[in-house]
Order: structure tokens, then C-alpha cells, then sequence
């Protein structure tokens, strides 16, 4: 019986998981599924996501149960971003796997595959979400902010469009998302702390968890991240 390769990425927002996802996607043919992306996607989820609230787990895990079923008796890779949210979460997503991949994993404390955590200082976080500029058409991110600390080795230079305002790869408009401002991004920050560490702390005890260190270039951190999935998940 063929099963996935199941990788979750959890991070504060503005670590950059949809950056290092999509690497994982061009490199290691990962699919991306992006927790955030989907709520965003459902016009009567949009302003709990702009307000910075978490959605009801059972909703939550209807969506999370129409992405993944397409490819639980597959091969193929898969890495969660902003998922599971919750513990009752992290049980359903348990469940959701074993149904279809007990077989292959009887000794196994963790049906996931590998639990990665982005690690960045809050203020760091703020100000590369400040400068975050999302295109309206592709989704494609750039950032106008540029953050160089030596002495605290951290270097996070900005990404930016040729044309001020026009993505490079599709000619769209560049904005602001309603959740990026400082505002929201203040309690989305709080609301991950308070929400992710016991759910960090389920898959730290799987012994199949690491950190990688979010604070430098795109670049830098994407080979961090494909270098520890390419060491637990023997790739």
C-alpha cells in the first residue's frame, strides 16, 4: 500500500514557511498545502483571518480532509503549512493518516514524516512583515525591507520587484495584506505562542522535530530547511 511522505512547517507568521514550502515544491516535488491560502479562499472565513482568529476545528478539518484525501494512497510528498492549528487537530490529523497508512507505521509515535519549526525574534518578524508586498495575481511574495545585523549574524536583504508596485513574474499589482499590518500581526504572533506550543511540544516527543534558524536570506534558509528533509526523510 502506497502512502505520502508527510511533512508539517510551522513557524510565526512572517518566518517565511511559504517561502521555504515552495522551495521544498521546486526542489523535492513537494506539494504545498497552505492552511492560511485555503481559509483566505473562503469568502465567509476572510474576516476571521484578517482579525487574526483562529477557525473552528471542525471546519478547519473539513478542508484539511478534502486537500489531503486526493493523495493519502499515494507517493507523493506533501508538506502542511499552518496545520494542525490545534491539539484536537493534531488527533484528527492522526487519525486521518492511520486510516489509510496504519500497515506502515505499527512502531512509529508519529504518523508525521518530520515536524519542522522556524525559529526568528519577534522583532524581526515585524519588520519583514512590514515590508511584505504580495502580488494580487500570482501570489508571488517580495519584500521591500532590508535587515542587516552582523554582530547578531543575522542578514535578511530584501526581495525586490524590478518595476516599484509590478511583479516581475506576472505583471501584477503588489499590496498590503489586512493581516500584515502591525495591529493584526501583534496578535497573530501572541496567538501563535499561546496556540502552537503544545502542539510543538506533541511532535517534539515523536523524535522526528527539528529548528531551523528563519533569520537570513531566502536562500540561506531554504538549503537549511531541504537539508534537514533530505536527513530525516531520506531523500
Amino acid at each position: 500500500m502506497s502512502r505520502p511522505i508527510v511533512i508539517l512547517l510551522f513557524g510565526a507568521p512572517g518566518s517565511g514557511k511559504g517561502t521555504y514550502a515552495s522551495a521544498l515544491r521546486n526542489q523535492l516535488q513537494f506539494i504545498h498545502i497552505a492552511m492560511g491560502d485555503l481559509i483566505r479562499s473562503h469568502d465567509s472565513l476572510k474576516t476571521l483571518s484578517r482579525e487574526g482568529h483562529l477557525v473552528d476545528d471542525r471546519i478547519v478539518n473539513n478542508i484539511i480532509t478534502k486537500e489531503l484525501s486526493r493523495y493519502l494512497n499515494t507517493n507523493e510528498r506533501i508538506v502542511l503549512d499552518g496545520y494542525p492549528r490545534t491539539l484536537d487537530q493534531v488527533s484528527f490529523l492522526e487519525e486521518l493518516l492511520l486510516d489509510r497508512t496504519a500497515f506502515h507505521h505499527k512502531k512509529k509515535k508519529s504518523l508525521v514524516d518530520l515536524t519542522i519549526e522556524l525559529k526568528i525574534r519577534d522583532d524581526l518578524l515585524l519588520r519583514k512583515i512590514a515590508g511584505r508586498r504580495v502580488c494580487s495575481s500570482c501570489g508571488f511574495n517580495y519584500n521591500v525591507v532590508d535587515i542587516n545585523e552582523p554582530d547578531n549574524c543575522v542578514y535578511m536583504p530584501a526581495i525586490l520587484p524590478k518595476i516599484e508596485g509590478i511583479c516581475d513574474k506576472c505583471g501584477g499589482s503588489l499590496y498590503i495584506r489586512d493581516d500584515d499590518k502591525k495591529e493584526v500581526t501583534l496578535k497573530r504572533i501572541q496567538s501563535y505562542k499561546r496556540t502552537f506550543e503544545p502542539i510543538l511540544d506533541h511532535y517534539k516527543n515523536s523524535g522526528r522535530y527539528c529548528q531551523v534558524d528563519a533569520a537570513g536570506s531566502s536562500q540561506v534558509c531554504s538549503n537549511r530547511v531541504i537539508g534537514k528533509v533530505k536527513e530525516y526523510c531520506q531523500i
